[in-house]
């Protein structure tokens, strides 16, 4: 398990100011990490259990930040796997929208880690597909 490696979220703060865009952030965590036990078992983790040991608060698998700029009716989401352990076929398989921070329109976005953890971007509209957890937005095109 791994901080966030959302970890250049200051360039979004940068080209907000740079802007002067009032901008609305959600962040949080969705899914379950399940990492292989000494038996080579995927064992989905918890923070904490109840009396039964019981899973009862998850480790997120993916923890995400949703930036919407009202005034543009703009959005994206910022998404990393919470956990280093993965290789890239298993990130690839866990990365469930098209990458649109690959695109050259975040070419000033410098987030990307070398620690083994892996980020990419959703649009809002794919991200709600899979995960329907922040309030409904009304969004019409990216923000970049």
């Amino acid at each position: 398990m791994c901080a966030i490696v959302i970890n250049d979220f200051g360039a979004v703060r940068r080209r907000a100011l740079h802007s002067k865009a009032t901008l609305q952030v959600y962040t949080g965590g969705v899914g379950v990490l399940a990492l292989p036990d000494a038996s080579s078992l995927d064992k989905e983790l918890y923070l904490s259990v109840d009396e039964n040991n019981n899973g009862i608060v998850p480790v997120p698998l993916y923890m995400f930040k949703v930036v919407y700029e009202p005034s543009t009716k703009s959005a994206a989401v910022f998404i990393t796997i919470n956990s280093s352990h993965f290789n890239s076929t298993m990130t690839d398989r866990l990365t469930f929208c098209d990458d649109i921070c690959d695109s050259k329109q975040y070419s000033w976005l410098r987030w990307r880690s070398n620690d083994g953890t892996h980020s990419f971007c959703c649009s809002y509209e794919d991200f709600v597909k899979k995960y329907d957890v922040i309030p409904k937005l009304n969004v019409e095109r990216l923000f970049y």
